[in-house]
């Protein structure tokens, strides 16, 4: 009886995989005596990060050389020596590839090969190609393929809203919903060299207090609290650009008397969260940390009286006053002309101690606008009488 037909074949193997990941892609065949080869690959190059020919069959050979390029989509191996070698169920060529992202089936085209000094081409050859799929790299904000503390900071950014330009699905990588720092502090683990483990969820602390520190407040955690992420929004009013500062990366955002501040860092304990200078006494509107809400954030109690300078100024619609009271007091603000006289009664009440607003909208006791121009509004208590300039601008 006759020996059984040679039929050469060659397969690519199915790849389950995530964008940036590194993968070793065996091409695997059996091959008769050849010295050249070339096989190509058709896989979208915009799917690829980077590929090297990382070994082949032809390797030891004498006078060896392989390349690997790019002709369109299709990925061009190529391999000779100066001797021929046999192939048998084993490693043609390996391809070290990174991935943006793929999903779909990946073809082996017909090959061509040379056996001494004859170039083989169109003989029957069993392809194998299996399906590719390469899942997102979720968290890879700047879209560059990898994970780096810059995608964790745009991350903060688009939290506290000063880019909105992100995809909220591509980001979520707690695939929880909604993006927060708890996101932005996965992707910073994964971002260190080496990688680090994604942390198990970390204690949340009952209380948080908010104490002045030199012109200004800073936020401080219980002694046995870790805090890797968090988000604090708080009111007040400055009548100078904010100074923000800290130990931990983070955004920020202060518009209309409201600053929103997203953070993350490592899990390091420190003295203090976020400092805030150049404003006034801050009211907690809500604080985050860990990726729950702390309940009780207290704010220290400024021992003497304080009328704080209008926001904005100058205005056109509306303005915003805070005061500051160092005790429960019956409480006088009003609005004065630049001739003294009383324009319109803002809080006539008994208030608490703490941070006070209320805002004026430009018009009189009887509800007319105004005319622009320079105004008084004074705050009367039982602790003193202050006075401040505003002017409204048509």
């Amino acid at each position: 009886m006759g020996a059984a037909a040679f039929t050469p074949k060659l397969t690519l193997p199915s790849l389950v995989a995530s964008a940036g990941e590194l993968q070793d892609v065996a091409i695997v065949g059996t091959l008769p005596s050849v010295r050249a080869l070339t096989m190509d690959v058709l896989v979208p190059r915009s799917a690829v990060d980077t590929v090297l020919l990382a070994g082949d069959f032809l390797s030891e050979a004498a006078g060896h050389a392989a390349t690997c390029a790019w002709v369109g989509d299709t990925l061009r191996v190529t391999i000779t020596a100066d001797s021929v070698r046999f192939c048998a169920d084993s490693v043609v060529a390996r391809l070290r590839m990174r991935f943006r992202s793929l999903s779909g089936d990946t073809t082996l085209l017909s090959p061509r090969w040379s056996t001494g000094d004859r170039s083989v081409g169109g003989r029957r050859v069993a392809l194998h190609a299996g399906t590719w799929r390469i899942a997102p790299l979720y968290g890879d904000a700047d879209g560059d393929g990898t994970l780096t503390p810059s995608d964790a900071a745009m991350i903060l950014e688009y939290v506290v809203g000063t880019i909105d330009s992100l995809s909220r699905s591509m980001m979520d990588v707690t695939r929880d919903g909604p993006l927060t720092p708890e996101d932005a502090s996965v992707v910073l683990a994964k971002a260190a060299k080496p990688p680090q483990a994604v942390a198990a969820p970390a204690a949340v602390p009952e209380t948080a207090s908010f104490l002045p520190y030199n012109g200004g407040w800073q936020l401080v955690l219980p002694d046995s609290v870790i805090a890797r992420s968090g988000r604090l929004r708080v009111g007040l009013l400055s009548e100078r650009p904010l100074t923000i500062s800290g130990p931990r990366a983070y955004a920020s955002r202060y518009e209309r008397g409201v600053l929103d501040i997203a953070f993350v860092g490592p899990s390091l304990q420190e003295d203090y969260l976020v400092r805030v200078s150049d404003c006034g006494m801050p009211q907690v509107l809500s604080l985050v940390i860990n990726g729950d809400t702390v309940r009780n954030v207290s704010v220290a109690i400024e021992k003497k009286l304080a009328l704080l300078q209008n926001y904005p100024n100058p205005f056109n619609v509306a303005t915003n006053i805070g005061y500051v009271l160092p005790r429960a007091s019956h409480v006088n603000l009003s609005v004065f002309d630049i001739a003294g006289r009383r324009i319109r009664t803002l809080v006539q009440a008994h208030e608490d101690a703490g941070l006070q607003r209320t805002a004026w909208d430009g018009t009189d006791d009887l509800g007319r606008t105004v005319s622009p121009g320079v105004f008084l509004y004074r705050l009367e208590t039982s602790d003193g009488t202050l006075v401040r300039r505003m002017v409204m601008a048509r």
